[in-house]
This record gives C-alpha cells, structure tokens and sequence, in this order.
C-alpha cells in the first residue's frame, strides 16, 4: 500500500500510516510568498507545498503505542480539496498485525485535532478505537483553552472515566528507552518521542517540523504558535536526533518521510533515509 510503512530502529518496529495524502497548503509562517518559495522549491506558484498527516505506531519492548492517532473531522474533509484520504489509520494498523484491543499506549504530542481525533470513532465520541491503552496527554494542552482542547477533552473523556488518561509533561521515560520529551512551541505542551534500542534512536517529532525548510529556519512558526519556545524545541530536539545519527519522522512529512537530520551551521540539513 502507499499509505502504510514499516521499519526497525534497533530492535523497535515503527509502522507509518498515512490518513491524508496530496494535500496542497501555504503554511502560515511570519513569511511572504516569494521568501516562501525560495525556502520550498517544492512550492506552486501560489506558495503552497504538499502536506500530508500520518500517525505512527511503536513496538518498542512490551510498550505497543500508537502516536497522534489522527483523522480528520467532518469540517476539517470538507475544507480540504484535492486531498486524498485513506482507509484510515486504525485499517492501516490492523492490515499489518496491529489490534487496537492490544495497544498499550496512545500518545497524543498537542492538542490539535488532526493528532487526535482517531482515539474515537467519530466526532461524536463516547467510545475509545484503543480500549485498554493508557491515552498520555500533555497537561499543559489538557488544561488549556481553546476549541482543539475541548475537543480532546470531550473525546478523550471515556479514557479519563476509565481511569486510562495520564497527564504528562515529559521528559519521561515510560519504559527503558522510551522517553517522552517536552518540546513547546505548537502549542505551550507539544511532546515529542524518542525510542532507543540497540544502540539506535528513532525521534517522532509531531509538529516540531512540518515541512523541511523549517530546518532551516528554526525560528519560523505557525501562525498562534511561539516562536521563541519552538526555537528552542527544534535545537534541542534536532541537536539529539543530528548527535544520535537517529532516524526521524514527523507528522505531516510526505510519505514515507523517513529521514536523518545533521547539523549544518546554524541549522540542520535534511537527507531521506
């Protein structure tokens, strides 16, 4: 399939699922279009460069942890034109071996919708695709204002009545070398991951990045964004993924997206692994 990827980082197995392929958006940086295109050149003449959204799952030890179990809203699919959607990430999990009822964990890294809206079925909620996997959330997010945080709220509300909601605000290791790391900036709690077995590391990194010229400029940020809190994220969790050699991915690459990232000066280069 071209929405579904695996590989092994030491002795972890990380499978790639894309829920949104093809996806054509200028990215709302403090930037013009012209500066835009030159940083992209894979940008259109309207400044728009292909995102897509995948959510990532981990079997790392005893520890199987979906990441940012993502869909898209009804309102979020009817404002995307042009954008293919798959059979979603739950099929895609479950058509390599993967059952929802044998996850451990699901790690939601902020509070935005596509990140988090496949921990229920539909909009609606009231129920839990994952039914007996512990939903690890950032407080900060959790406690936060804003309609992606009551959103979460109301979806992940069985998972908090059940007892199966951990609000975390990292750096935690959850198991031996899987560790949950702080990194602000797309939101005042946004979480990364770090997975090391072997003598190999693997950094799911969420909305750290979405596209690779953010590698070089470290200070762009999304619009309702800080950006002075996602420079500092990026340095930090760039620097440890660039000194481990470590493989990478993050949310909205384009599929597959697996890559390494080096230092390169004052930024960081970008390679597909």
């Amino acid at each position: 399939m071209d929405w579904v990827d695996q590989v092994t980082s030491g002795e972890t197995v990380i499978t790639l699922v894309a829920h949104t392929r093809g996806w054509r958006f200028r990215l709302p940086f403090p930037a013009s279009d012209d500066e835009l295109r030159a940083a992209a050149p894979d940008a259109d003449d309207q400044a728009r460069v292909v995102i897509e959204f995948g959510s990532c799952h981990v079997r790392h030890g005893d520890v199987s942890m979906v990441i940012d179990a993502g869909r898209l809203t009804a309102s979020h699919r009817a404002n995307h034109g042009g954008a293919e959607f798959t059979a979603g990430v739950e099929a895609g999990m479950t058509s390599v071996g993967i059952q929802p009822a044998d996850v451990t964990h699901v790690l939601i890294t902020h509070a935005h919708p596509d990140h988090f809206t496949g921990i229920a079925p539909d909009d609606d909620g009231g129920a839990l695709v994952y039914p007996n996997a512990r939903h690890l959330v950032s407080r900060r997010d959790w406690e936060g204002a804003g309609p992606g945080n009551d959103l979460l709220r109301r979806l992940a509300a069985p998972a908090n009545a059940a007892g199966l909601l951990d609000l975390v605000e990292g750096d935690i290791e959850i198991a031996p070398g899987l560790t949950i790391l702080k990194a602000p900036g797309e939101t005042p709690g946004h979480l990364c991951l770090r997975a090391e077995s072997a003598g190999k590391n693997f950094f799911w990194l969420g909305d750290l990045v979405h596209h690779r010229l953010e590698l070089d400029h470290l200070d762009w940020v999304l619009a309702g964004g800080d950006a002075a809190a996602m420079e500092a994220s990026r340095r930090r969790i760039l620097g440890m993924a660039a000194g481990s050699n470590a493989l990478v991915l993050w949310a909205h690459a384009t599929f597959p997206g697996w890559a390494r990232v080096r230092r390169q000066g004052d930024s960081f280069l970008w390679s597909a692994a």
